[in-house]
């Protein structure tokens, strides 16, 4: 089936002239794919190194999944902060956590420091549990953050005496219970299943329109160590 137009990718500027690679060229370094994650290294590659970058993709710039998500910005690892910290210590587990959610920072000073005038809206955001499991999982999560310092949200619960005995007592002090008509208006649902909800930072951004905006600074402004090439065959 065909995939339905993006309105993120209906905001670029589709009468920009198009990156081509006209003849072989040498660089220090390649990144592949021209989505957030290859614009945003690239960025970075140019401020800290003095390396020759060469920035490629199969198609348009921003045009994969960069430009066909949900327009939401997020910052976590999907893995339970709690498996990482099991596997590689509790020290580099909350590090690479802090790492990940830096990331925000990063990104405003981006904007600011290229004057870019993408929108970037940041807002309270609630993640939504509906089952126990769920539920030990973040607070585990929760207590490991708070012993290494970080300051946290309470748990938000609905009032349920039979579900407060399945969580363990020492992850008690983390929730705080509320009746279940305030979780399911925060989560702005009338699903019943849902039990529990836990603030999270979340935002908005066109990251398609962030990436064309981006690479267009780089280019103005680094164009003696950074080549660009869109339409690369596979």
């Amino acid at each position: 089936p065909v995939s339905p137009p993006s309105p993120w990718l209906a905001q670029l500027q589709h009468d920009r002239q198009h990156f081509h690679l006209e003849r072989d060229t040498e660089c220090d370094i390649a990144v592949v794919g021209a989505g957030i994650a290859g614009v945003s290294t690239t960025y970075y590659l140019l401020k800290y190194t003095k390396a020759k970058i060469v920035l490629l993709d199969a198609g348009r710039i921003a045009h994969g999944a960069t430009g066909r998500n949900a327009g939401q910005v997020v910052s976590y690892f999907e893995r339970p902060l709690s498996d990482m910290a099991a596997a590689f210590g509790v020290e580099m587990a909350v590090e690479g956590q802090l790492l990940v959610e830096s990331a925000w920072s990063q990104l405003e000073d981006i904007v600011r420091e290229c004057h870019l005038t993408t929108p970037l809206y940041r807002c309270q955001g609630y993640a939504g549990y509906s089952n126990v499991q769920q539920i030990i999982e973040k607070l585990v999560e929760h207590e490991i953050r708070i012993k290494a310092g970080i300051t946290e949200e309470p748990m938000l619960m609905k009032v349920d005496p039979q579900l407060m005995q399945q969580i363990p007592a020492h992850l008690h002090p983390f929730i705080v219970q509320v009746p279940h008509s305030t979780i399911l208006k925060l989560l702005i649902t009338n699903d019943p299943h849902f039990i529990a909800a836990h603030p999270a930072l979340k935002g908005c951004m066109n990251s398609a329109l962030f990436c064309e905006e981006l690479v267009a600074w780089m280019v103005a402004n680094h164009s003696n160590r950074l080549t660009v090439a869109e339409h690369l065959p596979m």
